[in-house]
């Protein structure tokens, strides 16, 4: 995915990387600044669920309005998606640590792999949005894809049944 203003990929390769790496050492940012503030504050768990457990979500919720939003236009369940699923899973992730950079990062990390497992293996034959009404060009990869599922089935299993031995032994 080529980085784009307004709908339109950006050609110049040094803009694109200096945009880049600002938007990572942003992301450095807030994930330092959690360290710091975690130091200097003692939050209920609820708060750090719904601040904390959600900051990468966020960050995820606005690069993809900045990314998709000029194409195929606003839609307020996509924005808050991806906050709303990081707090969600920010209530697991709380269970096995205090520490709020890990809750963070792991939080924002179990949302892009659900949301992203969701859509591929809810909706495998869906384009995404800005794709809608396209033809498909390579249909062959749902047949490549389909024995695949089963991996990530398995492994998402796994994790829920680990999860559930821990939080319920």
């Amino acid at each position: 995915m080529q980085f784009g203003i307004l709908g339109k990929p950006m050609k110049n390769a040094p803009r694109r990387i200096a945009i880049g790496c600002t938007v990572a050492l942003a992301c450095a940012a807030v994930f330092f600044g959690l360290h710091a503030l975690e130091q200097r504050c003692d939050w209920p768990d609820w708060l750090v669920i719904l601040t904390v457990g959600s900051a990468f979500g966020w960050i995820s919720a606005c690069g993809g309005a900045w990314k998709d939003a000029p194409i195929e236009g606003f839609e307020t369940f996509k924005f808050f998606r991806s906050p709303g699923v990081a707090a969600a899973w920010a209530i697991v992730v709380i269970q096995f640590t205090d520490s709020w950079p890990v809750i963070a990062l792991a939080a924002e990390g179990f949302t892009v792999a659900s949301i992203e497992t969701y859509k591929k293996f809810g909706y495998p034959e869906k384009p995404p949005g800005k794709f809608a009404g396209k033809p498909i060009i390579a249909p062959d990869h749902f047949r490549f894809r389909r024995p695949f599922a089963h991996v990530f089935f398995a492994i998402w299993t796994v994790m829920l049944v680990h999860l559930a031995l821990v939080i319920f032994a």
